[in-house]
């Protein structure tokens, strides 16, 4: 066990992890549905970087995630589309 992890705390919204993988530097990344978001973890459980992937325009939640080899982000949508970011630069 090295550490538990219960969200941002700076929303007023249900931290509702869906989705969950690592990439090859160690980040831990975490869906987030009920706020609509994506959470970067380091190693240790600390926050590095909170990423909105919802707008008003498409109302959609993150369920499932992957990374791949260039650090693209794959996240699977609640509306059932995949959309891709890239995360790190």
């Amino acid at each position: 066990f090295r550490f538990s992890y219960y969200g941002h705390r700076n929303t007023n919204l249900e931290f509702q992890p869906r989705g969950i993988c690592t990439d090859t530097l160690g980040h831990i990344v975490v869906a987030d549905a009920g706020n609509h978001s994506v959470h970067v973890l380091d190693g240790n459980g600390n926050l590095q970087k909170l990423y909105d992937v919802s707008s008003k325009e498409n109302d959609f939640k993150p369920i499932t995630l992957t990374v791949d080899a260039n650090y693209s982000l794959c996240i699977g949508c609640s509306d059932g589309k995949i959309r891709i970011f890239k995360y790190i630069e």
